[in-house]
């Protein structure tokens, strides 16, 4: 099956969003903002729901519009954010990018991501899918539309321990659980 017609070649759209995950790891969070259209949309469904779910009818995690986006980032980059200071360090990988379609709203891109996170001595890894819609504003390739699945089943962590012989011990669990547990400690000091 040849790919669609598309404004956007599939090099472009590699290009932005490669560009997208090192802007995020490198904590350059104003720069990732100027990524998106100041009418962009920012999703990410609670795991488990079905691919048409809408942020009207369902709990979605994230559901940003370009002022939530913008507060949020103000919010990250405060030493009062607890969660996020000092920053996790993280790597972003996409892969499987293709031109999905085209309409009047953009080009549509499809893929998959794997997102591992290191805070605390716990290493979270994070892996879905993702469907962009871009457009061309000018000479610039933007994103309008970001929804990022999380496949929960795959979401997990490693804590690093030292076990009695000093060897260090690898602890699985559910990210969910992780949360809870940070949350706990959190709350305890």
């Amino acid at each position: 099956m040849l790919a669609p017609r598309s404004d956007i070649a599939i090099e472009e759209a590699e290009r932005l969003i490669y560009l997208e995950g090192e802007l995020l790891d490198d904590w350059r969070l104003d720069d990732w903002l100027k990524l998106y259209t100041g009418d962009m949309t920012y999703l990410v469904p609670t795991p488990g729901m079905p691919m048409d779910c809408s942020p009207d009818t369902s709990l979605f995690l994230i559901n940003d519009d370009r002022f939530r986006m913008e507060s949020r980032v103000k919010r990250l980059k405060k030493k009062t954010a607890h969660s996020e200071y000092p920053h996790s360090t993280t790597v972003h990988m996409f892969s499987n990018l293709r031109v999905a379609g085209q309409d009047g709203e953009g080009t549509h891109v499809h893929g998959v991501f794997h997102v591992s996170r290191y805070r605390d001595g716990i290493t979270d890894i994070f892996m879905g899918r993702v469907r962009y819609r871009l457009v061309k504003q000018g000479d610039d390739v933007l994103i309008r539309d970001d929804v990022t699945r999380l496949l929960q089943e795959v979401a997990w962590h490693f804590q690093n321990a030292e076990a009695e012989s000093g060897a260090p011990k690898r602890e699985e669990k559910q990210c969910a659980e992780r949360s809870v547990k940070r949350e706990s400690d959190h709350d305890g000091k």
